[in-house]
């Protein structure tokens, strides 16, 4: 079975699909710069998977292995230029913002773990029950 040809068509047909609303999207993702780069490494992790592990894939999983890695592929190829269109200020906003998120779930595990709060006596307390 040749891989590299049923992933490049899995390519272009899923991205085709995709973006059937959005047709000036579909040369983005088909001309991306890492695209090749991408089922390459698909391609790799298909053998990888039939070599050494012994799971021989058919054509109907590795369709669908392939239609999801586009899926992933289209969606982080757009947080990409998403972050390259943001101004520098908007991104450090967003990282700070990120960080604060990061610091409080760090400080209620904490709390959690010396039994401040737990999470059965707050349910409990939502329900009507104990105080």
């Amino acid at each position: 079975m040749d891989y590299a040809k049923l992933v490049r068509d899995t390519f272009d047909s899923e991205v085709r699909s995709l973006f059937a609303k959005k047709p000036s999207m579909i040369p983005f993702f088909l001309n991306h710069e890492r695209r090749n780069l991408a089922e390459q490494n698909l391609v790799k992790e298909i053998k990888v998977t039939e070599w050494k592990k012994g799971a021989w894939l058919n054509q109907h999983r590795i369709l669908r292995i392939a239609k999801a890695s586009v899926h992933r592929f289209c969606h982080l190829a757009l947080l990409k230029k998403e972050h390259e269109l943001r101004s520098s200020a908007e991104n450090a906003r967003l990282d700070k913002h990120a960080n604060r998120e990061a610091t409080a779930a760090e400080a209620f595990n904490e709390m959690m773990k010396d039994g401040v709060v737990s999470p059965l006596k707050q349910t409990e307390k939502s329900l009507g029950g104990e105080q």
